[in-house]
């Protein structure tokens, strides 16, 4: 094509624009500008999306999630930390849960002891060195504390604390190794607590942390009928003849124990070994004829088998004698 002929194509192209927008501004602003009246007529016409979609399918299959996941959204807690998944029923945080959590107030589901269920935990930390944490279990067992706690970067900690400690539902299989399953009997615990607990952690190298700790408390435990109705309870058997079933038993007891972590993460390990050992001495006292001992050990170890699988070994050992 020569340039003459470009040319002459390109002036037909422009003309053809000039004309069909001339032509649009005459079907469109023939009669002037759009009068307000005339714009309230095509907002009429307009039809306007609802502000929220209407109830479908969608909505029917996702309203019992909704359900149950809002009482754990309620508590600060998404399912990714309650059963360890990367999954969030919900991002959008709840305001008041965001102003709790900012004056300190902290809530979580776990377990506080043996057979007590599920249990809801609630804390309060917003006026430091001050706690308290107080949690009930679907079985009604309870664990409440309150205290000072005095702590650093450096790892030092120091905490003086009242506890009450509620255990509703516990089975007792028997003294001994040889005991049977069939044979267990149901009681209630309930244990107070005055302590004082310090423990500082020192880096001995670069992948080993050394953990010291000590401790100094009166408790006072109290055994009765537990909650269950479908077991035995202890005081309905020859095992109520059993120290402590029957009396009311106070101790003084003081402890200390030494910890190596060769860990390398927090939470999730892959790799590493952590080995603790304790020692606790009890002390009858207010009528109470019992002193006894107690010592206690307690191995991690992690293995990498490859990139996806490790071994995890966990082990423990406690004798009490007196």
């Amino acid at each position: 094509m020569s340039p003459a002929h470009r040319l002459a194509v390109a002036a037909t192209v422009v003309a053809g624009l000039f004309v069909a927008t001339e032509s649009g501004w005459a079907q469109s602003g023939s009669d002037g500008p759009v009068t307000p009246e005339q714009a309230d007529a095509i907002r009429d016409t307009l039809q306007r999306p609802p502000a929220k979609p209407p109830f479908d399918a969608v909505d029917a299959v996702a309203l019992p999630f909704k359900v149950l996941f809002f009482p754990l959204h309620l508590l600060g807690l998404g399912f990714a930390e309650l059963a360890g998944f990367a999954i969030k029923p919900d991002p959008k945080p709840i305001p008041i849960v965001v102003t709790l959590q900012n004056a300190g107030v902290r809530a979580g589901l776990g377990t506080i002891g043996p057979r007590s269920g599920i249990a809801v935990r609630l804390g309060y930390g917003g006026l430091p060195p001050f706690f308290l944490e107080s949690a009930v279990s679907i079985r009604l067992s309870q664990r409440h504390r309150a205290g000072l706690l005095l702590q650093n970067p450096s790892g030092q900690s120091l905490e003086a604390a009242y506890t009450f400690w509620r255990n509703a539902e516990p089975y007792f299989y028997g003294v001994g190794v040889d005991t049977e399953r069939d044979e267990r009997n149901d009681y209630l615990w309930d244990q107070q607590t005055v302590s004082l607990n310090g423990a500082t952690r020192k880096r001995v190298s670069r992948s080993a942390m050394l953990l010291l700790a000590g401790d100094l408390a009166y408790e006072d435990n109290r055994v009765d009928r537990g909650f269950s109705g479908r077991t035995t309870d202890i005081q309905d058997t020859r095992r109520s003849e059993l120290y402590g079933v029957s009396e009311r038993v106070k101790y003084v007891r003081a402890g200390a124990s030494i910890g190596l972590d060769l860990t390398y993460a927090r939470g999730l390990q892959r790799r590493g070994l952590n080995l603790t050992a304790g020692y606790q001495y009890y002390r009858g006292i207010k009528g109470t004829d019992s002193d006894f001992q107690r010592i206690e050990t307690n191995l991690f170890f992690y293995l990498p088998l490859n990139t996806r699988q490790q071994l995890a070994i966990d082990g423990d050992e406690s004798r009490t004698e007196g």
